[in-house]
């Protein structure tokens, strides 16, 4: 006797009763306006109240369905009987709607309802939701929530990595400003880019010893004898794998080979005897005043200076134009080719971080694009066809 039960509920369920309810506008009172009845809970509270008073569909199966339209609301709603809301759930009804918007933005009402009753008999004859399709909108939120959690993460890494690019890029400003005053000094290793650990202020560490400039691995950095320093382990890993001839620096090109003579000492000794030999020279020829050998003297020594600041220049540009390279290796999403070739040109003068291409690949100045979502309402409730009762329904416009 319960699977003849169980079988004729499933048969009326499958036999439907539809009333189809088509006004041209529906009335809001003064009173629904004062007190805020918007348009959609007006549409919920006629339909269903119609359904529980025409009593459609079968009062032991309920299996009556209330399809409503108000052309110049623009408004709709499908209110269910008790006994078919397992099969036509909140999320089903706003899949029969979205079928049927096509055609009432088109004013094809007759299609439109043909098309909302062959949905709602589809869904019915599919039964119950599953697991994914009854829980699918939670797991599409969860879903959706934690692509923006991954997508703000994403975002404040590029933004980091950023403000990294253009702190690199300030710093190598400053530094082509202390060459050309001839003060410049290497405090970071030119293959990773990242700061010797310089020895603290008062420590018994703290003189000119190279030795005591650590990397940021925490070994002694390499220096070479062409003035070139590199953390330890940056080199290493350089040289083993073979970028380039092994045996020069990899900025200069000069032979990495340890000299064990000192030229230097030698160079110094000569240029001072050449000095003297000419001012005393000079001054034998002059026989007025002896201001002349001092001013002889003055612009060798500003020559020397110049030399010298010449010469950092161009050890610093070398030095200045592989890191840029570095730059482009490590940092590739936000500096091109493009960018290095206008650079490390001649004609470049003006500021990196200026850079309009630069500029132009902060994540701050990209907008973002954002979407808005809406959805239908849905409500449960407590009839004459055949006795039926509305157990809810759901509702839109279009």
């Amino acid at each position: 006797n319960n699977n003849n039960n169980e079988n004729d509920h499933t048969e009326n369920k499958a036999k439907l009763e539809v009333a189809i309810v088509m006004i041209k506008q529906m009335y809001i009172s003064a009173v629904d306006y004062d007190n805020g009845v918007s348009m959609d809970q007006k549409a919920e509270q006629f339909v269903r109240g119609l359904h529980d008073e025409w009593g459609v569909g079968s009062s032991k199966c309920g299996n009556g369905i209330v399809l409503f339209l108000s052309i110049l609301d623009r408004a709709i709603y499908i209110s269910t009987g008790t006994g078919l809301q397992e099969e036509l759930t909140s999320l089903r009804i706003q899949d029969v709607i979205s079928d049927m918007k096509p055609h009432l933005k088109k004013q094809e009402y007759e299609h439109a309802l043909v098309q909302g009753l062959e949905s709602i008999t589809h869904h019915i004859e599919k039964g119950p939701p599953h697991f994914f399709e009854k829980y699918s909108f939670f797991i599409l939120f969860s879903a959706i929530l934690a692509f923006f959690a991954m997508k703000l993460k994403w975002d404040d890494s590029e933004r980091r990595q950023y403000a990294r690019v253009h702190s690199h890029l300030s710093q190598m400003d400053r530094d082509r400003a202390l060459a050309l005053m001839g003060q410049y000094r290497c405090t970071s290793c030119p293959i990773c880019l990242e700061d010797f650990q310089q020895p603290q202020a008062g420590s018994a560490n703290n003189n000119n010893d190279n030795n005591n400039i650590l990397g940021q691995d925490g070994l002694p950095i390499q220096l070479l004898r062409c003035g070139h320093a590199f953390d330890q382990t940056c080199w290493n890993e350089w040289v083993s794998s073979g970028h380039g001839d092994v045996t020069k620096c990899p900025i200069c090109k000069e032979d990495i080979a340890i000299i064990t003579s000192q030229p230097s000492t030698t160079t110094n000794t000569t240029t001072q005897e050449q000095h003297v030999d000419t001012n005393r020279q000079t001054y034998d020829d002059d026989d007025n005043n002896t201001t002349q050998p001092v001013r002889r003297n003055n612009t060798l020594n500003n020559n020397n200076n110049s030399d010298i600041t010449n010469r950092i220049n161009r050890h610093y540009e070398r030095e200045r134009n592989f890191r840029l390279t570095r730059m482009l290796v490590r940092y590739p999403r936000y500096v091109s080719t493009s960018q290095i070739d206008r650079w490390t040109g001649g004609n470049y003068n003006g500021r990196l971080v200026q850079d309009r291409e630069f500029v132009q690949r902060n994540p701050a100045n990209q907008q973002s694009s954002s979407s808005n979502t809406r959805g239908g309402s849905y409500s449960g409730g407590s009839g004459s066809f055949g006795g039926g009762r509305s157990g809810g329904g759901g509702g839109g416009s279009w």
